[in-house]
C-alpha cells in the first residue's frame, strides 16, 4: 500500500488572508460569509469589511494572533493525531470511491480561525477551521472536489468540462453526499451539504443506487442534467 504524506500548518499570513478574502467575496448564491457568524467573530468580520484592502489585511493579521490561542494549538495536535491514525484509510476510500488515483504529493492542511475552507487541486491543499471537529470528513469532502477537478473538469471529453463555473460548483458540492457512505470510524458528522443543493444530492443518490452507476458515470449524469438547464 502506497504511504501518503500530510502536513498540518498554521500560518498567520494564510489565516489572515482567509479572513480578508471572506470579507471581499461571497459564498453561494450571493450570501455573505458572515452568515452563521455571531458575537465577537461577527464583530471582527464587520470591522475588517469596512476597511480599505491594505488596512483590512493588516487588521486581519493583528486579529488572528489573538484568535490562534492555546486551545487552537491543542486542536492542531488532535488533528495530527487523528490524521496519523486514519489518513491512509481515507486516501484509500477516496481512490476506491472515485476510481481514480489520489495525488502522490504531500497533502497540506492549513489551519484557519475563520469557518471557510478554500482548496487547491493544483497544490493538493485545503483549509480546516480550528473550531470544526471532523477533520477526516472535511478531508474526504475536499478530496472529492479535487478529484472531480483533476480528472473531469479539466478533461475536454467530459461533460463536466462544459459546465459554467456556477454549475460546476453545484455538481461538485452535490457529489459530496458520498462522504456519508464512508466507514463510520472515519467520519463522525453527516455531510449535509448546502440546502440549495439538497434536491440534486437526493437525485444523485437515488440514481446511483437504481442504475448502479460508478463515480464517473454519476458525474456525467449530473453534468448532463445541469447542461440542459444551462443551455
Amino acid at each position: 500500500m502506497e504511504i501518503r504524506q500530510f502536513q498540518v500548518i498554521y500560518s498567520p499570513e494564510k489565516d489572515a488572508k482567509n479572513w480578508f478574502e471572506a470579507t471581499r467575496s461571497t459564498a453561494f448564491y450571493g450570501k455573505s460569509w458572515s452568515d452563521g457568524l455571531f458575537g465577537y467573530y461577527l464583530k471582527l468580520f464587520n470591522q475588517i469589511s469596512k476597511l480599505s484592502d491594505e488596512k483590512a489585511l493588516k487588521e486581519a493579521k493583528d486579529i488572528v494572533v489573538s484568535l490562534y490561542d492555546d486551545r487552537a494549538r491543542a486542536k492542531k495536535q488532535q488533528i495530527e493525531k487523528k490524521l496519523k491514525s486514519n489518513f491512509q484509510d481515507a486516501c484509500a476510500w477516496i481512490e476506491k470511491t472515485t476510481g481514480k488515483h489520489f495525488s502522490e504529493e504531500k497533502t497540506t492542511i492549513f489551519l484557519t480561525t475563520f469557518p471557510r475552507a478554500p482548496y487547491s487541486p493544483e497544490e493538493n491543499l485545503f483549509y480546516f477551521c480550528v473550531h470544526w471537529d471532523d477533520i477526516i470528513g472535511v478531508f474526504l469532502h475536499e478530496a472529492i472536489h479535487m478529484q472531480i477537478y483533476r480528472y473531469w473538469r479539466t478533461n475536454s471529453k467530459s461533460r463536466v468540462s462544459e459546465l459554467s463555473e456556477d454549475n460546476f460548483i453545484i455538481l461538485s458540492e452535490s457529489m459530496t453526499f458520498l462522504v456519508n457512505e464512508a466507514p463510520k470510524n472515519l467520519v463522525i458528522k453527516k455531510d449535509s451539504g448546502y440546502p440549495e443543493h439538497s434536491e440534486l444530492r437526493k437525485e444523485l443518490s437515488r440514481v446511483r443506487k437504481e442504475k448502479k452507476l460508478n463515480f464517473g458515470e454519476l458525474l456525467e449524469f449530473g453534468a448532463k442534467k445541469l447542461l440542459l438547464l444551462q443551455n
